[in-house]
């Protein structure tokens, strides 16, 4: 249940991948209604289909079911406008050179392949074009600007949940990371190569959000 439609603080947390998504979508479902029951009928949902979330929109008396990671733009789309414009919308975003590392410590955590390199990782990755790994592209709504009240950023992340607490009626100031992979600093990870493959990749990202190497 990693995307939080939150009916109870009228929210949208939008979660990406590898930006302590995980951690705040846990906390923020645990102040929920029936969180519980949710969460069991999410694993249940996991088990047989890629749609592990859910939300019922009262004003189109219709339940919805989608994937954890769905972008802005899909949720605009399918639920009510009423709903989308007036929640308080928010996400966190990372520097793409850090969360390629992310990523990468990560896979090979899961797949328990230490040998694998970080080069040929990333080519094989971005190959695969996700739209979770162009955080600009994810976060637009179908009017084509960023669609969320509040752009997060990871480097900052403490602060910055303190500040929307207010806004969503959650104090977050008891929160902490979870399934954080540990490394050291991620430039030593890049070549010229890879920092350039990185570089155009996720231009948009490195413009708008303001990070660079």
């Amino acid at each position: 249940m990693s995307i939080v439609i939150s009916k109870k603080n009228k929210f949208i947390f939008f979660h990406l991948p590898k930006n302590a998504g995980s951690a705040i979508s846990d906390f923020l479902n645990k102040n929920e209604n029936y969180y519980m029951s949710k969460k069991i009928i999410s694993k249940i949902l996991k088990r047989f289909s890629k749609k592990d979330n859910f939300f019922f929109d009262h004003y189109q008396n219709k339940l919805h079911f989608f994937r954890s990671h769905v972008s802005l733009s899909y949720i605009e789309n399918i639920i009510s406008p009423k709903v989308f414009n007036e929640y308080f919308k928010f996400a966190v975003v990372r520097n793409p050179y850090s969360r390629f590392v992310s990523r990468y410590n990560y896979t090979k955590l899961v797949t328990k392949n230490k040998n694998l390199k970080f080069s040929k990782f990333l080519k094989n990755h971005l190959n695969y074009d996700l739209i979770t790994d162009r955080q600009y592209q994810f976060l637009l709504a179908n009017n084509s600007t960023i669609g969320v009240n509040k752009i997060l950023k990871f480097e900052n992340l403490e602060n910055d949940l303190n500040e929307i607490s207010n806004k969503i009626n959650i104090n977050l100031k008891n929160f902490k990371k979870m399934n954080a992979s540990t490394f050291d600093d991620y430039k030593k990870y890049y070549d010229l190569e890879t920092k350039n493959l990185v570089k155009n990749h996720c231009k948009e990202d490195l413009d708008f959000f303001n990070y660079d190497f």
